[in-house]
């Protein structure tokens, strides 16, 4: 033996050789990428089931049923998405399973739950919304297909879908096509959250023509710079400021004069811009009363924690079931009472999309608030 190692020693130039592994291991590493990127699910599907591994990927789950029906769950990181970015970013892999005799269902959950291959572990989606079946329900009752997290964000998709955005509404008969598909399998809200809206909000809608003002403050340039999270910080880096609160309730007051709009049903992230909203225009506003947190509060005290923070189980007691339920309830509440406004004025979000998605007809007028 020790007469080998001495040969292995004089012969063989072991760092060369550990380059050539490493080149090799690199090798198989990008090749597996560009398969998954290039080909689809199919062959990434397969590499999967056979390594066991990567359980944010594309991969059949073992063992389930051979049966008629075929499941695919789409999975989305739960609090990185929010509850109108997930169903948005999810429309490319809807129309995916549509074409492919897929039936589409969220799953809506933690990171570390992904992590660990788990589906539906707190379903946070089903709380909201109907669907044809729950995430864990899938590889009990059929061939379940788990796509990666964030699926929308796979080449293929964009190459073989159509990814729905704000520039996709221009198109009415793809709009009505999206609102049909997600109304069929994943979008339709709860019947007891829409019973419990306020009937004092109800009532405000009635016998008055109603705007809708939908802020999202983190796009204000005063909001951005109380962010401290590095990377809440880049990620709002390159987003598009909006004007200040202050600018946007000017126009609110201008717009209502010019379409004839007698109150204001607001939708926003924090009680001072509540409190700003109503000092200027009184009770001609009409809001949720719901859980809000101050400017201050929503991004200084709330932004400390990296994103990447919550791939960890020890945070898991962060995000218990019935408070997820009670913010994410109201907002969609507010999110619905948006869609039964005769107009519309708002920013760029997932809030507005789904609040175009939940309207019945269009809207009298809209308005999006420029840039700056």
């Amino acid at each position: 033996m020790d007469k080998l190692k001495e040969f292995i020693k004089r012969h063989i130039n072991t760092e060369k050789l550990d380059k050539r592994v490493d080149a090799v291991k690199r090798f198989f590493r990008v090749t597996g990428r560009k398969i998954r990127l290039l080909l689809g699910y199919k062959i990434t599907a397969r590499l999967n089931t056979i390594s066991g591994k990567n359980p944010k990927d594309f991969h059949y789950v073992k063992g389930t049923p051979k049966g008629k029906e075929k499941y695919l769950v789409i999975r989305s990181e739960y609090p990185r998405m929010g509850l109108f970015s997930t169903l948005i970013w999810s429309v490319p892999a809807i129309f995916w399973a549509e074409k492919y005799g897929f039936i589409p269902v969220i799953d809506w959950d933690l990171p570390f739950t992904f992590n660990r291959g788990e589906i539906g572990h707190f379903d946070y989606w089903s709380k909201f919304f109907d669907q044809k079946i729950l995430p864990s329900e899938c590889p009990k009752k059929g061939k379940t297909l788990v796509s990666a997290t964030n699926a929308a964000d796979y080449n293929f998709h964009k190459k073989t879908c159509e990814v729905f955005s704000a520039k996709s509404l221009e198109d009415k008969e793809f709009t009505e096509r999206v609102k049909k598909l997600i109304k069929e399998y994943v979008f339709i809200p709860k019947k007891e959250l829409i019973e419990g809206i306020d009937p004092g909000v109800k009532d405000g809608f009635s016998q008055s023509r109603v705007v809708g003002v939908m802020i999202r403050e983190e796009f204000c340039q005063s909001s951005k710079d109380l962010i401290i999270d590095p990377e809440q910080k880049m990620l709002l880096k390159d987003h598009p400021t909006i004007p200040e609160i202050a600018d946007i309730v000017a126009k609110v007051k201008e717009l209502m004069n010019e379409w004839g709009c007698d109150r204001v049903f607001l939708s926003c992230a924090c009680s001072d811009t509540v409190d700003m909203v109503r000092e200027k225009l009184g009770d001609k506003l009409i809001c949720l009363d719901r859980p809000r947190k101050t400017l201050k509060g929503q991004y200084i005290e709330t932004g400390t924690r990296a994103f990447s923070e919550y791939e960890t189980e020890s945070l898991e007691g962060l995000f218990p079931p019935d408070e997820v339920y009670d913010k994410e309830s109201s907002y969609l509440q507010e999110i619905y009472m948006l869609s039964k406004c005769d107009s519309l004025i708002y920013s760029i979000s997932g809030g507005y999309l789904g609040a175009m998605l939940l309207k019945d007809g269009e809207y009298n007028n809209t308005y999006m608030i420029p840039y700056v």
